[in-house]
């Protein structure tokens, strides 16, 4: 009986089923990994117009990975290597907005850029609160799904 209802999308009385919260999870998963790679393909293009971003990139992965490792360790000196670690990103990314600007490409154009800011393509907000956006997809997929039958 559940099978059939979730086959054809309908309860024996003929009426649709509302749209499962797993196909809207889905949707949501689609339009982050979409985003995801847009972003990626942004960042290749950009290291291949300056190729330094790309070094710049590399380097402060490297003080993050390093300013992580100095969190976590027992050394005495480890805020001077913190301090010292975040100086360092700091200035990289300095570097990066002065070759971003100086190649016309606009700072925000390396960030992953989600349909909806205030979610970011989770459905849920920052408060755990189901978001506006999911209730607009959600009323959307149930409509298709309507029209469809």
């Amino acid at each position: 009986n559940n099978w059939h209802k979730e086959k054809t999308g309908t309860h024996e009385n003929g009426k649709p089923l509302p749209v499962s919260g797993e196909k809207v999870n889905k949707y949501y998963e689609f339009r982050r990994k979409t985003a995801d790679e847009e972003a990626e393909k942004r960042k290749q293009e950009v290291y291949e117009l300056v190729p330094r971003m790309k070094e710049i990139d590399d380097e402060m992965n490297i003080c993050r990975m390093s300013a992580s490792k100095a969190i976590i360790s027992d050394r005495v000196d480890k805020k001077d290597e913190i301090k010292r670690l975040q100086e360092k990103h700091d200035r990289l990314n300095r570097e990066k907005a002065v070759l971003l600007t100086e190649n016309n490409v606009e700072i925000n154009h390396l960030d992953v850029h989600y349909k909806c800011d205030i979610c970011k393509d989770t459905g849920v907000t920052d408060e755990g609160q189901r978001c506006e956006c999911f209730k607009i997809i959600t009323k959307g997929a149930e409509l298709r799904q309507k029209n469809m039958k």
